[in-house]
């Protein structure tokens, strides 16, 4: 056999044992690679049991903790806090501006930690901010809440994706990803059956109902 011009000796099959080996080592390799897609398979739904419940869970309860506030405004916090024109629709916007600009940020910090501790502080930082909310007595402090409630919550979404990247492959990410977002769905789905339970509190420690939304589901975001 000739390589670039030198000729390279290659020596004939000498026996019917030597085809018997070859055929047994082919064979061998085709197995472990067959082995190597169902450990991989294995580890994956592994991986996805661990990971993707408790992540959806979370956007679940920040898309619950963000949108809450339109059940509040039919429980009647405009009222309460005097509020007319487009009073509502201002606090309801001022949390999207912080919400983007942290976004970055909030990556670069979790690149500097690790999620495992980046992830949890913007949980709770969430968490208290939802809280905060139900504590508020007139509308500047209810903008303030929102404003500050864009900026806990601005670094999840973007840092979860991260996240998820460090564990599957490219290939893999997508489904991931679409399984985590789904849970805004599920909030949409039963956000207001809660909201509704919970205005039934109105008046309890001298609390309107509203205010009870906030402080209920921010507590339940603490508590998780």
């Amino acid at each position: 056999m000739a390589i670039s011009g030198v000729d390279v000796p290659v020596e004939p099959l000498q026996s019917k044992e030597d085809v018997e080996t070859i055929e047994t080592a082919s064979n061998s390799s085709q197995e472990a690679v067959g082995f190597d897609k169902k450990a991989t398979k294995r580890l994956i739904r592994k991986m996805d049991w661990a990971l993707l419940p408790f992540l959806a869970l979370l956007y679940l309860l920040s898309f619950l903790d963000r949108t809450n506030i339109g059940n509040a405004r039919l429980a009647g916090i405009e009222e309460d806090l005097g509020m007319s024109g487009l009073d509502y629709n201002v606090a309801l916007a001022i949390f999207f501006p912080f919400y983007v600009a942290v976004e970055p940020a909030s990556n670069l910090m979790m690149k500097r930690t690790r999620p495992s501790i980046w992830i949890p502080i913007i949980m709770v930082a969430w968490g208290v901010c939802c809280t905060l909310m139900g504590l508020v007595h007139n509308y500047a402090g209810l903008l303030a809440a929102r404003a500050a409630l864009g900026i806990a919550e601005g670094g999840l979404f973007p840092g979860v994706t991260f996240y998820i990247t460090l564990w599957y492959r490219r290939h893999e990410c997508g489904l991931r990803m679409a399984i985590f977002f789904s849970a805004a769905t599920a909030a949409g789905a039963f956000g207001g059956l809660l909201a509704r339970a919970i205005i039934e509190m109105d008046g309890i420690g001298g609390k309107a109902g509203w205010a009870w939304i906030f402080i209920i589901e921010g507590l339940i975001t603490l508590l998780v």
